[in-house]
């Protein structure tokens, strides 16, 4: 609706609006925000990709894929499925960052009628978000000579 504006479009009477910018409009443009998993020898991430980087990754714009899930769904699914198990180097930030957990605590007491009598600084949890900021194809050639200098520095 703006350029530049990225804040997800809600539905209203038909059309769609920013609730950041407050304007209305039938013309958008999808963008990526991906969730996954990714893995190495230590353990698991759960990460978020988004546009610029999953658009590397996923090797078509969100407009493209948008238009292959509404005319062809099992070539939307066969898209994403093709991304599994590839081996990528990934440049990932960390974030920390404060939830409020009092929010879903209060509705779930709603739903089976207890009443919650927790302190507030319990109330706050703290979650360290994973976001990809740069990914590429893992050159084995590279890496192979960086193993050989790490064994050789070893010994």
């Amino acid at each position: 609706i703006n350029e530049g504006c990225r804040k997800k479009l809600l539905e209203v009477d038909g059309t769609l609006r920013c609730p950041k910018c407050g304007n209305s409009s039938d013309d958008y443009k999808y963008f990526y925000t991906l969730s996954m998993e990714i893995c190495d020898m230590t353990g698991t991430h759960w990460v978020s990709v988004f546009d610029d980087t999953a658009e590397k990754l996923v090797g078509e714009s969100a407009d493209e894929i948008a238009k292959t899930r509404s005319f062809n769904y099992d070539a939307y699914c066969a898209h994403f499925r093709a991304l599994l198990f590839k081996t990528y180097a990934f440049r990932v930030v960390a974030r920390r960052c404060e939830i409020d957990s009092s929010i879903s605590r209060e509705r779930m007491q709603q739903k089976v009628g207890t009443s919650g009598s927790g302190s507030s600084s319990a109330r706050v949890q703290h979650r360290t978000r994973w976001s990809v900021i740069d990914l590429m194809p893992v050159n084995y050639d590279a890496y192979i000579q960086l193993l050989g200098r790490c064994v050789q520095r070893l010994s």
